[in-house]
């Protein structure tokens, strides 16, 4: 009897164990399955990086200040704002500054952003990446003082496939995602705004958020009513009529193309290349002034950006158009070198051809010889005061194009 029962369990059980094996799997796949599925939606903006991506824990946000058109572009403005934040969280702190804005945007809209201004003023450090679906402003270099206020603008072109902030941010009119990160990286409050409704005039007053809204006033009693109007003055002596008002002012121009007017990877962070900070001018034979940069290397980079240690193909300096034809010869290291002076699609002076493959404590000195009247850094910059945007620039076909750049002064 004790025979017979043993072998009904064990024609049973091995049924019955494959069952519940199964169920354990399904379960267990499942839960992997959702939490794939949480890390995904929880990482996916902005991507590839490891920051705190709560709103509540940082001050600042984007207000859409300004939307306007001039011919071929619609431009849209955001203004960085202090709302205030959680004083536990690590970023919010007095100090924190904002190096860089992401916008989560639709791939194919890459080729309608055609400039980026900050302040007003062509914005170079900006890149289209539409593989992550990211559109990045770098180098702001904005501290917890200058912050407020800054002011960024979007060109899109009207003859491309999103003219407008809801095209590129969704491909509709829904919510336009946004990140801004601080200069350690590791904050980057995600936000949202609308982007069918109207920006505010410049003087609108930012209500804070999480702040609750103000009691309503006690009921007071009505005013009295106004005095009745003095009597009318006497019909004035006849004048001749006023001139008519003057025409409306044309619309300004469309600011000049970025620095440089194409998509690489901008940050100086993502690269081990790197620029002393100031620019030195001395006299040269045959009255030329040469103006030079010290091209050096660091020890740290953004091992995700693909451009820590590429090869150095060129040097490119953004000048004033007006000086084309006082470039007269460029050295690297004291020998001559390639040079070419660029006035489209964006104006540029290149030294190139250089083929330095990265090593440690390389040191490059590029030096452009120039005469009057663009042998001096103001005259030469086309950024205004004392100050040059210089890039250092990977071989041309990299993967990724590398192009970190700096602005430098004397």
């Amino acid at each position: 009897m004790a025979w017979k029962l043993s072998r009904a369990f064990t024609v049973l059980g091995v049924p019955v164990l494959a069952l519940l094996l199964l169920l354990i799997v399904s379960v267990a796949a499942l839960d992997a399955s959702s939490g794939r599925r949480l890390l995904q939606t929880t990482t996916e903006f902005p991507p590839n990086c490891n920051c705190d991506r709560n709103a509540t824990n940082s001050p600042y946000r984007l207000a859409l200040s300004n939307m306007s058109t001039i011919p071929g572009f619609s431009v849209y403005c955001f203004k960085i704002v202090d709302i205030g934040c959680n004083s536990t969280s690590k970023c919010c702190v007095e100090n924190q500054g904002v190096m860089k804005v992401e916008y989560n945007v639709e791939p194919s809209c890459k080729s309608s952003v055609k400039r980026v201004t900050l302040d007003r003023v062509p914005h170079g450090a900006w890149e289209f990446n539409a593989a992550l679906g990211t559109l990045r402003v770098t180098s702001l270099n904005k501290t917890a003082k200058t912050a407020p206020g800054t002011e960024i603008c979007l060109f899109l072109s009207n003859r491309a496939n999103c003219t407008n902030l809801g095209a590129l941010c969704s491909g509709n009119d829904g919510p336009c995602q946004y990140a801004i990160f601080d200069s350690g990286r590791d904050c980057c409050p995600v936000q949202t705004f609308d982007t069918d409704v109207q920006p505010p005039p410049d003087n609108f007053p930012i209500v804070p958020a999480f702040r609750q809204p103000d009691p309503p006033s006690p009921s007071l009693p009505p005013p009295p009513p106004p005095p009745p109007p003095p009597p009318s003055p006497l019909p004035p002596s006849p004048f001749p009529p006023s001139p008519s008002p003057p025409s409306p002012s044309p619309p300004p121009p469309p600011p000049p193309p970025a620095f440089p007017n194409c998509t690489c990877v901008r940050e100086p962070e993502a690269s081990r290349w790197s620029l002393s900070s100031t620019i030195s001018t001395e006299p040269a034979d045959g009255g030329l002034t040469s103006i030079c940069v010290n091209v050096t290397t660091k020890d740290d980079c953004d091992a995700m950006s693909g451009c820590c240690a590429f090869t150095l193909h060129k040097v490119e300096f953004e000048v004033e158009p007006t000086c084309a034809g006082t470039l007269i010869a460029a050295t690297v290291n004291g020998l001559r070198a390639s040079r070419t002076f660029q006035t489209r699609p964006y104006p540029a002076i290149k030294v190139t051809n250089l083929a330095r493959p990265f090593k440690v404590n390389e040191w490059l000195q590029v030096c452009i010889l120039m005469r009057a009247p663009c042998n001096t850094v103001a005259a030469l910059g086309s950024s205004g005061g004392n100050t040059i945007p210089v890039g250092l620039f990977s071989s041309p076909g990299s993967t990724p194009i590398c192009c970190p750049i700096y602005t430098l002064g004397n």
